[in-house]
C-alpha cells in the first residue's frame, strides 16, 4: 500500500530538538509544567508570532496545548454555545465541522468559488444573528492555497460588522512555495477578536510530540485556558523544552528549515509533474502546505474513487471529507518521499487509464 493520505512528514524530528528533549529529562524536567505552559516557551512563541504576523504578541497571550487539534477543540468548546452558528469555508479541514457539532453549535458551510477562492458575497449571505465564529485555515488544508490580502480585508469587515470571533488555523505558515503567508492576526481590525492556532507538528516534523499553541487577547485566552486546564491539560514538560530549542536555536533552526523546504520542494515537484502527466486530472497550484488538491474526470464520486484506488494499492483522501465542494476531488500529500510519490502516481495513472477506457468497472467496491 502506498499511503499518500496522511499529513505526517516522512522524515524524523531534527537531531538538535531530540537532544534538547534528552537534556531536559536529565536536568529534571519530568514534573508538571506550568498550567498555561512553560514560561520560556511562551516567551519564544510570543516573539515568533510577533515576527510572523507583525502584531505585538506578549507571553500572557500564549497558551501551550497538546497539539493543534487540541487547540482548535478547546477554543471551540470554550467560546461556543449550543445553537451558535459557525461559519466554515467549504472545503476545509473536517475537524472544524466535527468540533462545532460536539459543542452543539451549527456548522454553516460556505462554498468557495470554483477556483477555491473566498466568495465574500457568499460569506455575507451566510451570516445570521446566531453567527458567533468564523473559522479560517490558511495556508489551506486541503487546497494548498494562501489567503489574499483583499480576501482578508473582506472577511475582516464581515467579522467586525457581525461581532464574530475568528479562529485562524495557521499550522502550515512556514510551508510556502509560491506567494506570501498573510496572518489573520496581522489585520488591525481582527487583532482583538482572533484566536490563532499554531503547532510544531508540520514545521519541525514533531507530529508525535503533541505540542501546539494558541494566541489570543485576554478576553478570549482566559476562558480557553480555564477549559483547557480542566480537560486536555498541558503537554509534557519534555516536549515543551524541545519546543524552546526548536524556536530559539537560530542557527540550527535556519539549517533545518532550509533542508526541510528543499526536501518538500523536490517532493512537490515529483507530485506536480506526475499529476500533470495524467489525462483527465487537474491539480491546483501547490502554493503552500504539503497537499495536492486534485480534480479528476471519471464516473465515480469521491468516496468511490478513494475506494477504487485503495483496492489498487493507493491510499488518498476523498475530497468530500472536506466539504461538498470536494466532490470529484481527491487530496494527495507530498509529505512522503519522492519514491513513494512516484509509486502512488503510477497507480493513479493506471487507474485513470482503466476508468477512462472503460476496461474495468467501478464495482463492487468494499465499504
Amino acid at each position: 500500500m502506498v499511503d499518500l493520505s496522511v499529513g505526517d512528514p516522512s522524515f524524523s524530528t531534527p537531531d538538535y530538538i531530540i537532544r534538547a528533549a534528552t537534556r531536559a529529562m536529565e536536568h529534571g524536567y519530568t514534573h508538571y509544567p506550568a498550567p498555561q505552559g512553560d514560561p520560556e516557551l511562551r516567551d519564544v512563541i510570543a516573539d515568533y508570532q510577533s515576527r510572523v504576523s507583525g502584531a505585538t504578541v506578549s507571553a500572557p497571550e500564549v497558551l501551550i496545548t497538546a497539539g493543534g487539534t487540541t487547540a482548535i477543540t478547546v477554543a471551540m468548546l470554550a467560546l461556543l454555545d449550543p445553537g451558535d452558528e459557525v461559519i466554515i469555508l467549504d472545503p476545509s479541514y473536517s475537524l472544524y465541522t466535527d468540533g462545532a457539532r460536539v459543542v452543539g453549535s451549527i456548522p454553516i458551510l460556505v462554498p468557495l468559488t470554483n477556483s477555491f477562492r473566498v466568495d465574500i458575497d457568499a460569506v455575507k449571505q451566510a451570516i445570521t444573528p446566531r453567527a458567533r465564529m468564523l473559522i479560517l485555515n490558511y495556508p489551506s488544508n486541503p487546497t494548498g492555497q494562501l489567503l489574499l490580502k483583499e480576501e482578508l480585508d473582506g472577511l475582516a469587515k464581515i467579522a467586525v460588522e457581525n461581532d464574530l470571533v475568528v479562529l485562524s488555523d495557521e499550522v502550515y505558515d512556514q510551508l510556502i512555495f509560491n506567494g506570501r503567508h498573510v496572518s489573520v492576526l496581522s489585520h488591525s481590525a481582527l487583532t482583538d477578536r482572533t484566536v490563532l492556532v499554531n503547532s510544531f507538528s508540520k514545521t519541525y516534523a514533531m507530529t508525535g510530540w503533541r505540542l501546539g499553541w494558541i494566541v489570543a487577547k485576554k478576553g478570549l485566552i482566559e476562558p480557553i485556558f480555564r477549559l483547557n486546564r480542566s480537560t486536555a491539560d498541558r503537554p509534557s514538560s519534555i516536549s515543551q523544552r524541545a519546543g524552546i530549542e526548536a524556536l530559539s536555536n537560530k542557527e540550527e533552526d535556519r539549517k533545518w528549515r532550509s533542508w526541510m523546504l528543499g526536501q518538500y520542494s523536490a517532493q512537490r515537484e515529483a507530485m506536480w509533474q506526475g499529476l500533470r502527466s495524467i489525462p483527465g486530472v487537474h491539480a491546483f497550484s501547490l502554493d503552500a502546505a504539503f497537499y495536492a488538491w486534485v480534480r479528476y474526470e471519471a464516473d465515480l464520486n469521491a468516496i468511490e474513487m478513494m475506494k477504487y484506488l485503495y483496492e489498487r494499492g493507493l491510499c488518498v483522501r476523498p475530497g468530500t471529507e472536506f466539504g461538498s465542494m470536494g466532490e470529484k476531488h481527491l487530496r494527495f500529500t507530498f509529505a512522503r518521499s519522492a519514491e513513494e510519490i512516484n509509486d502512488g502516481i503510477a497507480i493513479f495513472k493506471t487507474a485513470m487509464e482503466e476508468l477512462r477506457a472503460g476496461k474495468i468497472s467501478a464495482g463492487p467496491l468494499h465499504s
